[in-house]
């Protein structure tokens, strides 16, 4: 089965020219990481990994929110090595193409680890972030230098900061977001080996 052949409940998936676009889709729960969402969401990017056809991949939320991290039963009866299948970001080191997390709205918890773990980061000037201490004594931040700097405040930070210690590569109008994030992945697939930037 190719990439976007396959229904998802809580996942978008879209084929636009060489670019795979991975939506997450629970808006009536501020798209909070259930299990099904996060077995699509690997699904997804394992398909579009396969797929001769995608040279990079887009992961995005909608305009308000990108994601606010797992629900609050996201890790019931789950422990260790149990709990990692169902991360959004544990999967980092299979994925073989550049991803590029674009992002606008809310941006919490575990969502922040998850779009650390792509190879860059294009923000909406209405993103916020957030990552609690627990969340960055868990995992090393992926991204050099805000990891501790997210840990000691503990709060919401707007984009504008975010770009400032180097969560995010790049702060643009909320309306021309997708064109930019479109732009960049159709220069990056140009010249991608099948490999992630980061690899």
């Amino acid at each position: 089965m190719g990439f976007g052949e396959q229904e998802f409940l809580h996942i978008k998936v879209i084929h636009e020219n060489n670019i795979a676009i991975i939506q997450f889709n629970r808006s009536d729960s501020m798209n909070a990481a259930n299990r099904q969402m996060v077995e699509e969401y690997h699904q997804a990017v394992e398909w579009a990994n396969k797929d001769s056809r995608v040279q990079a991949l887009i992961i995005t939320g909608n305009d308000k929110v990108y994601c606010v991290g797992g629900d609050f039963n996201f890790g019931e009866g789950m422990t260790g090595t149990g709990m990692n299948k169902y991360e959004l970001y544990s999967y980092r080191g299979f994925h073989s193409k550049p991803k590029i997390a674009m992002i606008s709205g809310y941006c919490l918890g575990g969502a922040v680890q998850q779009a650390m773990a792509c190879d860059m980061r294009v923000a909406s000037n209405s993103a916020c972030f957030e990552m609690s201490e627990e969340w960055a004594a868990c995992r090393q931040a992926r991204v050099a230098g805000c990891g501790a700097s997210l840990a000691s405040r503990s709060r919401i930070i707007n984009a504008r900061e975010a770009l400032r210690i180097g969560l995010v590569n790049m702060v643009v109008e909320q309306e021309s977001l997708k064109e930019t994030t479109m732009g960049l992945a159709c220069l990056i697939s140009k010249r991608s080996t099948g490999k992630g930037l980061n690899s």
